[in-house]
């Protein structure tokens, strides 16, 4: 049997800390759209529309390349 510890601490309207057992980062960002900062270096810049529509985060990783998340937006 697989622990995993993850915990959200809300500690400002639309800022969030994430812990989990390897790495923290801080969201900051309302409902919907959002600026993540990891530990581990990587930045997330994402946002949603509202209805059956995809949501296509794009990573911004430390070295300044650009990946965007094919995974979320694959078609059904």
């Amino acid at each position: 049997m697989v622990f995993r510890f993850r915990k959200s601490v809300r500690i400002a309207p639309g800022v969030r800390i994430n812990l989990n057992a390897k790495s923290a980062s801080v969201r900051v960002g309302p409902k919907g759209l959002g600026y993540t900062v990891s530990t581990t270096g990587k930045k997330r810049l994402s946002a949603s529309i509202p209805g059956p529509f995809p949501r296509i985060p794009e990573s911004l990783v430390a070295k300044g390349a650009v990946q965007v998340d094919h995974r979320a937006s694959s078609p059904a």
